[in-house]
């Protein structure tokens, strides 16, 4: 009986934390980002320039997969949703296409 108590009595001791020995520095986590990605942006610093250049961007496909692709990848950027993306996508696209060329 004395064996199992000492077992109890181990097994319900604190562990002790011991810190790495080595830290990754930030020069690691931006090395491993994913290629092309860039750093986040708030949606209200995301212009319509750069949602236009996001869809220019896109592999080639129909207009409304190259939409879908560039509101997914603006949503990861910014935080947004990927609905309301698509949909001022659209917006921004609307207008710079009735916009006069010449311009």
């Amino acid at each position: 009986m004395a064996a199992t108590n000492k077992c109890l009595a181990q097994g319900n001791k604190s562990r002790t934390v011991r810190k790495a020995t080595k830290k990754r520095t930030t020069t690691f986590n931006r090395r491993h980002r994913q290629e092309g990605q860039a750093r986040a942006l708030p949606m209200a610093r995301m212009t319509e320039h750069d949602m236009i250049g996001w869809f220019n961007a896109a592999p080639m496909g129909s207009r409304q997969q190259r939409m879908l692709w560039a509101a997914d990848k603006i949503a990861r950027l910014t935080g947004a949703t990927e609905g309301g993306v698509y949909q001022m996508l659209e917006r921004s696209l609307e207008r710079a296409e009735s916009a006069p060329s010449g311009s």
